[in-house]
């Protein structure tokens, strides 16, 4: 291709996906030094993003391999994922910004509303937060990095960040403070604070201002969020070992083997002979008939059926324990759903309400994305006055959803249901 041609394309891309910089990588600061054509991870560069966790490693690796190598996890984190930015039908996904205020009265001021509906288009609509989501249910934190255009006063990119190597630095107050991306636990730099520096030296964090920072926590603890799954990680542990147990059970019974008895007297040169002209046979298709002498029989080592029962039950409890943290009913994952009887859709309900109790979470990151797009647009905090809406949720799978409760007006209170 011409080198006009070439510089063209260029800007047109540029154009296209802002060029904005923006703090901290994607990928993780520990493997900096290695991306070369000399090492393996140089060499892999192209390939999917791994985590190599700092913080939190034992409990990291544990939750970092249930979501890559466990069916139940992953399946949950996928339909709870899919269900937290979809209607009931599947018809609306996403969210927007109300026509009207939490008093279902009042109009949303014009300006505010083409201001965030721009922002929902521009970066953080369609699939862009469903990263977000996945992170917070798996790992309890996600962190996103924010590059701002200050001559045109937009917010425009948002750059996921390796979640185990974020750190929240908050004083003995609770103030928020900074983040950091770490190389190593133990590396916290009160002097270097130059958040336009991208070369890192050894041993070296990047910092972010809080204003940089977008961080969901789920099941927030203090700084920290936890893990959905982060009181299975033993169930995890005990799944693997029983199906591993399942499955050498299940090829040891499968297989019963028949015996081939000699006659009395016979030596060894009979038995090798006997056997090669078996296997013999065998090539040319099915044996149906075998002439013995006398003494000679051929019989299966076992009579009996062997039963695998147990272990197959203890592959399902512990599979159970797992898809039970998870909240998604289990008919949906594939097992029998056993317990009481839905009563008033309450099931659903309560599945429902976990829905939401995720769309709250990451509603708080949400709006400090449109709060900041907001105050650089010269927007007056206290005219900061929107209405997040997510699709409804069906809570009765015959249509009937009176059963749920009138919304309140109160306006610290979001509309998860449109």
């Amino acid at each position: 291709m011409a080198i006009k041609e070439t510089n063209f394309l260029t800007r047109l891309w540029n154009n296209i996906v802002s060029s904005i910089p923006i703090i901290g990588r994607q990928r993780s600061i520990t493997t900096y030094n290695y991306l070369d054509d000399t090492t393996a991870i140089g060499r892999e560069y192209d390939l999917e993003i791994s985590e190599y966790p700092i913080r939190n490693q034992e409990k990291a690796y544990k939750l970092i391999e249930m979501w890559e190598y466990c069916p139940e996890v992953a399946s949950a984190i996928e339909i709870i994922t899919n269900d937290v930015f979809s209607s009931d039908d599947g018809d609306d996904q996403g969210f927007s910004i109300g026509e009207f205020l939490n008093d279902d009265i009042t109009k949303i001021d014009p300006k505010i509303k083409l201001i965030l509906d721009n922002l929902i288009e521009r970066l953080i609509g369609g699939l862009e937060l469903e990263r977000a989501v996945e992170r917070m249910l798996i790992y309890g934190d996600a962190f996103a990095s924010l590059g701002i255009n200050f001559p045109t006063n937009k917010i425009e990119k948002l750059l996921f960040l390796p979640t185990w190597e974020i750190f929240r630095v908050e004083d003995n107050f609770g103030n928020l403070i900074r983040f950091e991306q770490r190389r190593y636990l133990a590396n916290s730099f009160e002097n270097k604070y130059n958040n336009q520096s991208q070369n890192i030296k050894q041993g070296e964090a990047i910092m972010y201002h809080p204003l940089q920072m977008i961080h969901w926590r789920f099941r927030q603890k203090t700084l920290y969020g936890r893990s959905l799954f982060f009181e299975s990680i033993s169930d995890w542990n005990y799944l693997k070992e029983a199906t591993d147990d399942l499955a050498f059970a299940s090829r040891s019974v499968g297989v019963n083997p028949n015996i081939h008895i000699m006659p009395d007297c016979t030596d060894e040169d009979y038995r090798k002979a006997y056997k090669l002209a078996y296997e013999e046979k065998k090539k040319t298709g099915m044996v149906t008939d075998f002439y013995l002498m006398s003494g000679a029989d051929i019989k299966k080592l076992s009579s009996t059926n062997p039963d695998i029962k147990a272990l197959s039950d203890t592959v399902l409890m512990w599979r159970t324990r797992i898809v039970m943290k998870s909240h998604v009913p289990p008919w949906l994952m594939g097992l029998p759903t056993i317990g009481a009887r839905d009563i008033a859709g309450q099931p659903a309900l309560a599945y429902a309400r976990f829905i939401n109790k995720v769309r709250m979470n990451l509603v708080q990151g949400i709006r400090q994305i449109c709060d900041l797009e907001l105050a650089l647009n010269d927007i007056p905090k206290n005219e900061w006055n929107y209405k997040i809406i997510f699709p409804k949720i069906a809570t009765n799978p015959y249509g009937n959803n009176a059963i749920i409760d009138d919304e309140s007006s109160n306006n610290n209170i979001e509309d998860l249901e449109e």
